[in-house]
């Protein structure tokens, strides 16, 4: 007969495997619920400072200075980032300033 216990080094790889699957799983609603709070500080901070150039600006620095993706393809996004993309939130930015009627600088990534 088979014997299976956790002490039998011969069943790791099994176990291994199973973690990684149910953190990758885990992540999924996680980093959506990380999202969720990262867009909220975004709408709170333009809304209190009603700085969106700087706000803009800001971004578009990590942008450059991290070589970051600002545009990521969207299922990576929903699988693996915790905060919404740059681009994303460039774009929520100036849509916000035309919605309380500020001028609005153009940047491009």
């Amino acid at each position: 007969y088979l014997r299976y216990e956790l002490s039998d080094i011969s069943n790791f790889p099994a176990f291994a495997l199973s973690m990684v699957v149910i953190i990758f799983l885990g992540g999924i609603p996680l980093n959506f619920y990380f999202r969720k709070r990262e867009w909220n500080a975004d709408k709170f901070a333009l809304k209190i400072t009603q700085k969106g150039d700087a706000f803009i600006t800001s971004m578009a620095k990590f942008t450059n200075r991290d070589l970051a993706d600002a545009y990521p393809y969207p299922l990576i996004e929903f699988l693996f980032y915790t905060h919404p993309s740059i681009g994303k939130r460039i774009n929520y930015a100036q849509n916000f300033k035309k919605k309380i009627g500020l001028k609005c600088k153009k940047i491009i990534l």
